[in-house]
């Protein structure tokens, strides 16, 4: 027992010790693991942010017991915009939604019929545009704003800006040779709504200027307008409704954001409002719209990454053989002197391995630097893609270096037959 004991150390120094002496000549087999491994890396990081941006939210996060009602013609992630054909909820089908058993909180997107002039003055220049108004109770602010208990008509009229309204006013202002502003410089900034009770155009109209004052600014509200507190809305409506040639009612609704009191009834009653001709949309349609990009994201991905690996293989195959034909003599000599072809295939496949698992921790970690360069510049490169939250995804580390370990040992596990099988003379004939 002792002297197998023995034996079995002898070897496994006499192994570890052709594996240290060989292992720098063989880094450069598998040196394609390193992409391929911060690829994927890169790709499990992309996949969980796109998931989260695809799923993401209307107004902070859809509850499970929330559903977004919309025209038929629109769907609850899309820009809500004003023009002549812009679709609406009609009041008699919103009274018709109240009344449904089982609905609890109704919240609404309402617009402004009226035309609406923002007028700024800036660096001695004032500004004065058309621009759709919106309004919206603070409870839609729940989930994405500390103030949103302020956010209520007072002597000044509080004003958040989408960030989409924010780009399109920079282009204005750069056209007309004003300075483009952020979001810091704009917080807090005096405004003014000129509001028109009549058609544009209209012969008799009335103008009232209501001052105002930027609130915040929110990447979340798919609106191309500023929005206002609906109750700023719907009490200006009502006071001016006797203009002349008013516009009635003076708003419409655009969406409704719905809590259903029990969510065991959720399907029952999307039936019910999808029956009045309207777009319905809760938490599991966005998760199945969620999943079917996903599969289409995973499917092209996989192509490429299948394709990738498959080249990787190829070229770790061939490297392999170079080097048992390098080290053919001594393959040869080992045979000769009594080393089995087992264990001249287990170190060759564990040198491999050993190479691998090396390049798997370096490519995890590429991979770690890439997502940090792409998370510090996606938003310059990509405006669109600006809460794209990217990160590491837990237990990839220990994933990377396993699955290196076992792509380049594979890899080699031919050539290792190869050089198992290795002949003195033909070894000596070179």
């Amino acid at each position: 027992m002792k002297a197998f004991i023995s034996y079995i150390g002898r070897n496994i120094y006499f192994s570890l010790r052709e594996i240290v002496r060989n292992i720098l000549r063989s880094l450069l087999s598998s040196f394609g693991i390193i992409f391929l491994i911060a690829f994927l890396v890169l790709y499990l990081s992309l996949r969980q942010s796109i998931k989260e941006y695809i799923g993401g939210t209307l107004f902070g996060s859809l509850d499970i017991n929330e559903i977004v009602v919309s025209p038929p013609s629109m769907g609850a992630g899309e820009l809500i915009s004003m023009g002549a054909r812009s679709e609406k909820i009609p009041a008699d089908r919103v009274r018709r939604i109240r009344a449904i058993q089982g609905i609890g909180e109704v919240n609404s997107i309402i617009r402004m019929e009226y035309p609406a002039k923002v007028k700024l003055e800036m660096f001695g220049r004032s500004v004065r545009e058309y621009m759709p108004v919106y309004g919206i109770s603070p409870a839609f602010l729940r989930k994405s704003e500390k103030r949103w208990r302020q956010f209520v008509s007072g002597t000044e009229v509080p004003v958040i800006v989408p960030k989409f309204v924010l780009d399109v006013f920079n282009n204005l202002a750069a056209a007309r040779g004003l300075p483009q502003l952020g979001e810091k410089a704009l917080w807090g900034f005096p405004m003014e709504l000129a509001i028109e009770t009549a058609a544009r155009g209209a012969p008799e109209r009335k103008k009232y200027d209501q001052p105002a004052r930027v609130f915040g600014f929110s990447a979340e509200l798919p609106l191309t307008g500023l929005v206002v507190p609906s109750d700023f809305i719907t009490g200006f409506a009502a006071s001016h409704a006797g203009d002349p040639n008013a516009i009635k009612p003076g708003f419409s609704y655009a969406q409704l954001v719905i809590m259903v009191k029990n969510t065991g009834e959720l399907p029952e009653i999307s039936k019910k409002i999808q029956a009045l001709g309207l777009k319905v949309e809760s938490q599991q349609d966005i998760a199945a719209k969620t999943n079917k990009a996903l599969a289409v994201i995973d499917g092209s991905s996989l192509v490429i990454m299948g394709i990738f690996l498959f080249l990787t293989v190829i070229a770790i195959f061939n490297s392999y053989l170079t080097i048992v034909y390098n080290r053919s003599h001594t393959f040869s000599l080992l045979r000769v002197i009594g080393v089995s072809k087992a264990r001249i295939i287990l170190t060759f496949v564990f040198e491999a391995g050993v190479i691998g698992a090396l390049f798997g921790l370096v490519g995890y970690y590429t991979g770690a630097m890439a997502i940090g360069y792409l998370k510090h510049h996606i938003p310059h490169w990509v405006p669109v893609l600006k809460g794209l939250a990217l990160g590491r995804e837990p237990g990839v580390l220990p994933m990377a270096v396993g699955l290196s370990a076992l792509l380049s040992s594979v890899s080699a596990f031919i050539p290792a037959i190869f050089a198992s099988n290795m002949n003195l003379f033909r070894a000596v004939q070179k």
